[in-house]
């Protein structure tokens, strides 16, 4: 007996910065926002995480198209806004929602600190460290902050992370010598430290230089639309922004290293622009302040009609820079140690509050093909890698979280697809957080395991499946053995085979010609059948035996080529007889296949609706699919009787599809006991399980009902809070469009 071979799987992972995406309301007080961007752009990848107006409770059209580009991990919004409405945003997966106008909010925004890249960075190198300069009453500080990432005090992580390299201690007393500071000492800036390994989408536009430096000039700090520009700009070039507003432009122009510091900041061009000074007013302080400076660099006006720009293309663009490098990891079954991938700039992050995320890929090996594994949103990570928090991200791919110092190694368990299609029904994690539903269990009934032994009788090739049953000849065959009412009617020799071939060829215009001037000929349609009629011997739809006459009962019963001796004993008086000299095969159809396609002669089975429908969805899948026969769906572990049966659950490219196939589009109207339609137990799942799609599929479509089945989920879903997608599949019926190819000559 042979065992079947141990699955392995590939696991490449890599760590990255966290992402989050914040949205706020116009009245957010623009010192808090200052707040928000300056604790941000301190993290590692935090200046890239777009801060979004929500306006009269709706976003724009603009942000709208931007937000498509972007993962987050974790949504903050404030409390006047609607958190249902941000879902339907964009398909996002988030961690969790949280209140940005909670107290604690500002403690959930965490990250690495940028001065960890100093690793990378010579010790001789200089860095800032301010000192109580709160202290100070100056308008400037927002500009230092904003702008250099110079805050007003120190910490216990900033003094030990740069404790190896020349501190610049700048105390009140040192203020208004900053900018001479920078220029002579030319410190390292926290900002471009956080920006580095950055694994982020740069979105491209037309309207847009990539080689511009920015100048944001704000009226006053009335109003935040200037600031939103200058965060959010950012996440279309990597090119130096700054923001200053009128006020302190006027305490800048007297500085005489100001203009130094521009200079050192982009030996370039300077576009200046403002969102809410007109083009005379900025114009005037080109004239006014920069143009005395007499830096041999051009500042011009550039007028932002619209802003976010338009983007250019359908994927954006990938961060283009250093990234942090994936480590790959073989698991030599469906279990194991999964080892946390080594940040690249660090060994040790000494601070528990430091925290980073690691992407993980899963991937099937398989003889020729190495397939992605991809898991649908509601999917506890916690089910694979035990003991670690993740999520699954909008590429349907697994995000862990972690600090560093708890673990190194985490346990990781790739689950069957039944025990995931368990837990996505039983327990589906809903916004972040695994929920009890209603629906305690599922279990295989008769008519999944007939489903089951069929594909893997075709050794799970659903190519060879569809090939089959949507060939008029073969299908055809397979019905005329099962309906016929000769002694041993489900066996067929090659002759007749060979016969009805040949009529059905010729009842679509394909007539045999002469082996010299055509392929189309006798002898190349027996080696034809011969060898499809092998790959089905393969498969077990047909198995060899002989078709025996017994001598003192006169009946004809068909045996097994395992079953024949010198004599065998007849089925019927069980009278032994001597087996024939030159008897011909005869090839019986496998009652598995029989009772996949009929109840009886004259009453079909919905197995074969369900297995051309499962061939349809793996055929739309680009990279992994996954399934689960029909299942019975219960209540009450004690419950004999099933809650109801779902025909359709299986996994799509990491989403999830449920749905009912029918022989006739009649039978989606037909009620239970509680006279409801399936199409009603279908929407009420739905509302627990979350799933991508609903798939309504059949066979025959008498009177168009497959169409109104459609509308009719539809309307019941437009009541209800979840509307997934609705997707019907009406089966092609077998045809003649294979006659004449590989399958018949050679």
């Amino acid at each position: 007996m042979t065992t079947a071979p141990v699955q392995q799987y590939y696991l490449s992972s890599r760590p990255r910065h966290l992402r989050y995406i914040y949205f706020i309301t116009k009245d957010f007080q623009y010192q808090d926002l200052v707040k928000l961007m300056s604790n941000n752009q301190l993290l590692w990848g935090g200046r890239f995480n777009p801060i979004i107006p929500v306006i009269y409770g709706e976003v724009s059209e603009q942000y709208k198209t931007m937000l498509q580009y972007y993962d987050p991990d974790i949504i903050f919004y404030t409390s006047d806004i609607d958190q249902e409405y941000l879902k339907d945003l964009a398909p996002y997966n988030p961690k969790e929602y949280c209140l940005l106008d909670d107290p604690h909010a500002y403690s959930e925004i965490t990250g690495i600190d940028g001065l960890y890249f100093l690793s990378q960075f010579s010790h001789y190198n200089n860095v800032i460290l301010p000192n109580q300069l709160y202290l100070v009453e100056s308008p400037l500080l927002g500009y230092y902050d904003l702008n250099f990432g110079i805050g007003t005090h120190i910490n216990n992580v900033d003094v030990d992370l740069t404790k190896n390299y020349h501190q610049i201690e700048v105390t009140p007393e040192h203020f208004n010598r900053l900018h001479e500071i920078i220029h002579t000492n030319k410190p390292i800036s926290k900002l471009s430290l956080a920006e580095h390994n950055i694994i982020n989408v740069l979105l491209r536009s037309h309207e847009i230089s990539y080689t511009d430096l920015e100048i944001v000039i704000a009226q006053d700090s009335g109003t935040i639309d200037d600031l939103l520009y200058f965060w959010n700009r950012k996440l279309y070039s990597s090119k130096t922004i700054l923001y200053i507003t009128t006020e302190q432009l006027e305490i800048l122009k007297t500085d005489p290293f100001f203009g130094a510091v521009l200079y050192d900041i982009g030996k370039d061009n300077f576009k200046v622009v403002s969102m809410s000074l007109d083009q005379q007013q900025v114009l005037d302080i080109i004239e006014g302040v920069f143009k005395p400076m007499k830096l041999p660099v051009r500042f011009t006006y550039t007028t932002v009609n619209s802003f976010p720009f338009s983007i250019m293309d359908g994927a954006g663009a990938r961060f283009i820079g250093r990234e942090e490098q994936s480590t790959n990891q073989l698991l030599t079954s469906d279990n194991g140690l999964f080892h946390l991938p080594r940040l690249s700039f660090t060994d040790h992050v000494a601070y528990s509050s430091q925290k980073w995320a690691i992407d993980v890929e899963i991937s099937r090996i398989e003889p020729y093909s190495k397939p992605m594994l991809r898991f649908p949103y509601t999917t506890s990570t916690a089910f694979i890698f035990k003991a670690i928090h993740g999520r699954i991200t909008t590429n349907r791919n697994i995000t862990l979280y972690t600090n560093g110092n708890s673990v190194s190694t985490v346990e990781v368990q790739i689950p069957h697809t039944r025990q995931i299609i368990h837990q996505l029904i039983t327990s589906p994690v809903i916004n972040g957080k695994m929920q009890d539903t209603s629906l305690r269990d599922i279990r295989y009934n008769d008519a999944s395991n007939r489903l089951a032994a069929f594909i893997k009788a075709f050794r799970n090739n659903f190519h060879d499946i569809e090939e089959f049953f949507t060939d008029i000849f073969w299908v055809e065959t397979f019905e005329y053995l099962i309906r016929n009412n000769k002694q041993a009617g489900d066996a067929i020799n090659f002759s007749q085979l060979k016969e009805r071939c040949i009529l059905k060829l010729k009842e679509n215009g394909i007539e045999l010609k002469d082996s010299q001037n055509s392929p189309e000929n006798e002898k190349n349609l027996e080696l034809g059948l011969k060898e499809t009629l092998e790959r089905l011997c393969s498969y077990q739809v047909f198995f060899k035996g002989f078709n025996l006459k017994c001598k003192n009962c006169s009946s004809t019963f068909w045996y097994h080529i395992n079953d024949i001796a010198e004599s065998v004993a007849c089925k019927g008086c069980l009278h032994e007889f001597t087996v024939p000299v030159e008897s011909n095969f005869y090839y019986k159809l496998n009652d598995l296949i029989k009772n996949n396609m009929f109840h009886a002669k004259d009453l079909r089975d919905g197995n074969l609706t369900v297995i051309r429908t499962l061939v349809s969805l793996k055929n739309s899948c680009r990279m992994d699919f996954r399934y689960v026969p029909q299942i019975d769906v219960l209540k009450n572990y004690r419950n004999a009787k099933p809650y109801t049966d779902l025909d359709i659950v299986c996994i799509v490219d990491g989403k999830l599809f449920i749905g009912e196939a029918k022989h006739t589009s009649t039978a989606f109207f037909d009620k239970n006991s509680q006279k409801l339609t399936c199409l009603h137990t279908l929407a009420t799942i739905a509302q627990e399980i979350l799933p991508d799609t609903i798939i309504l599929s059949c066979y025959e479509n008498p009177n168009e009902k497959l169409e109104k089945a459609q509308k009719g989920i539809e309307h019941i879903l437009s009541k209800l809070a979840y509307r997934p997608k609705i997707k019907t599949i009406l089966l092609a019926k077998p045809d003649s469009s294979h006659l004449g190819g590989y399958m018949y000559f050679q």
